[in-house]
């Protein structure tokens, strides 16, 4: 037996598929009853335009191709989405069941959809799915709907679908959802992460974000549209995790400190929820508060002292620096400095700051410089 065959062995019985032929109105099915989960954890937000919603729509009805779903097994038995949400956010749309997270955590139906005119079917224009979704049009215009015949050829056009079986391994499921999405636009290393970390658990990452989204959480980090996009709250939020718990911050234990983040998110999500997530969150949410009572969104900002004043925007060093050895002593029972303001204004004095800054720098350099600094100057 050659290597290859051996290695064929072993990545096949990791990774178990079915092939499936599903009518789109088992899926309307399936959704309707909880068994087909749609988690924006596994994929970028959904942002298709109404008229490339349009243009799947005429697609299904022409019997046109439409690429395969892939969807992963959970222990439950639920579908979940790996590849296709934009396909199915899109029906789930026009038959007006689709739902909604608000930003509370709690969840509502979207707006029915609307069509547009399509390339062949110019007619779907200003169509809905049936009256029903006519009534929730939050718009003063009429509009027509499609016909009883033409929502059932719509419910019984069939989709190809590949299931990826709950028994393989989390990782499997990770390594297809990055395969197929490795052809369009890269994901960046955090969107990867968030994906790998809702194979393990959806929970710990709907926690995770729960963390990073909340109201004064995100007001202090007062991050980009393209940041939250990129879910870049989320992994300043393991970031703080990671380094409050790490008693060595040397620069060769952080090497590679982007995979070192993808082992601990594993990690976590493997046992969530637990005693020591539990312990991490609340040091989060009490590192949050008491910079926001004393400082506010300025002490995660560069600090000029010809000014006085904190200025320009979010940064790194601030955050991991000061940020996360607040929570290294508070996780660890130690005792805090009040004054953060000062704290601040004494750490972008020192000479490491004023003469090395860490432009050009690699992160593993940023965190074994800075992060002891931040340490030291918080302890009373």
């Amino acid at each position: 037996m050659t290597s290859l065959d051996e290695q064929l062995g072993t990545f096949r019985t990791e990774i178990k598929t079915d092939q499936w032929s599903v009518s789109i109105g088992e899926l309307f099915s399936l959704y309707e009853r909880d068994k087909l989960k749609i988690n924006p954890a596994f994929q970028r937000f959904f942002r298709w335009s109404d008229t490339q919603k349009t243009l799947l729509i005429e697609s299904v009805l022409l019997g046109f191709p439409v690429p395969p779903l892939f969807f992963a097994q959970n222990e439950d038995g639920v579908l979940e989405v790996v590849d296709g949400v934009q396909r199915l956010s899109t029906l789930l749309q026009l038959r007006g069941v689709l739902r909604q997270q608000r930003a509370d955590g709690s969840s509502e139906l979207a707006p029915p959809l609307v069509m547009h005119g399509a390339q062949y079917l110019t007619a779907l224009d200003g169509l809905v799915w049936d009256e029903q979704a006519q009534l929730r049009v939050e718009t003063e215009l009429a509009f027509d709907t499609l016909t009883e015949a033409q929502r059932s050829d719509i419910e019984f056009a069939k989709l190809n679908a590949t299931i990826i079986q709950r028994s393989s391994s989390s990782q499997s499921k990770y390594d297809v959802f990055r395969r197929l999405n490795s052809y369009g636009e890269p994901l960046t290393q955090q969107e990867m992460r968030a994906a790998l970390i809702a194979s393990v658990s959806s929970d710990c990452l709907e926690w995770l974000s729960g963390l990073a989204r909340d109201e004064t959480a995100a007001e202090l980090l007062s991050l980009s549209e393209r940041q939250l996009e990129r879910q870049y709250d989320v992994e300043l939020v393991l970031r703080f995790f990671f380094l409050a718990e790490a008693d060595d911050v040397r620069q060769s234990e952080l090497r590679d400190f982007a995979q070192l983040l993808d082992a601990y998110g594993i990690d976590l999500a493997g046992e969530f929820p637990s005693a020591r997530s539990k312990a991490l969150g609340d040091a989060f949410r009490e590192m949050i508060q008491m910079v926001a009572s004393s400082v506010g969104a300025g002490f995660f900002r560069r600090y000029v002292p010809d000014e006085k004043a904190f200025r320009g925007a979010f940064l790194n060093t601030s955050f991991e620096a000061l940020g996360t050895a607040i929570g290294y002593r508070l996780l660890h029972g130690l005792p805090i400095r009040t004054d953060l303001d000062q704290v601040a204004e004494e750490f972008w004095g020192r000479d490491e700051l004023t003469n090395r800054f860490a432009t050009g720098r690699s992160t593993e350099w940023r965190l074994s410089t800075y992060v002891p600094i931040g340490r030291e100057l918080l302890e009373p």
